[in-house]
């Protein structure tokens, strides 16, 4: 059994539905422009701008931080030195006999000592 048409329920419509959705989409481009400012003030590390004039006002050891290839030499250096602690023996504490071993021989030295203890 169908309905006549004029029994239908229709769709309640507004009379002013041409800007209600260009206002919306507005807004919430607006809501992500003021998130992604407010993401941009509080979370991005701000620094100082140094023309290549100020890095005479720059010590000599942190002139790195201001050039791409300064930090690259940087990071391998630090890479290089981490490595170098991760492969071989050292001090640690020679006094207190605190030694640096490879990382490779301490798991070895913790395996054997696990497997002891069973």
């Amino acid at each position: 059994m169908s309905l006549p048409p004029e029994a239908k329920p229709k769709l309640a419509l507004s009379s002013s539905n041409g800007p209600v959705p260009w206002v919306s989409v507005a807004a919430v481009f607006g809501c992500f422009a003021l998130f992604l400012l407010i993401i941009y003030i509080a979370y991005l590390p701000q620094r100082e701008k140094i023309d290549e004039a100020d890095l005479s006002q720059v010590s000599p050891d942190d002139r790195w931080q201001y050039s791409p290839e300064g930090r690259a030499d940087k990071l391998k250096d630090l890479r290089a030195h981490e490595q170098a602690e991760l492969t071989t023996y050292g001090w640690i504490d020679e006094k207190a006999g605190v030694v640096r071993l490879p990382i490779d021989r301490a798991m070895e030295l913790t395996l054997q000592s696990l497997q002891s203890r069973k």
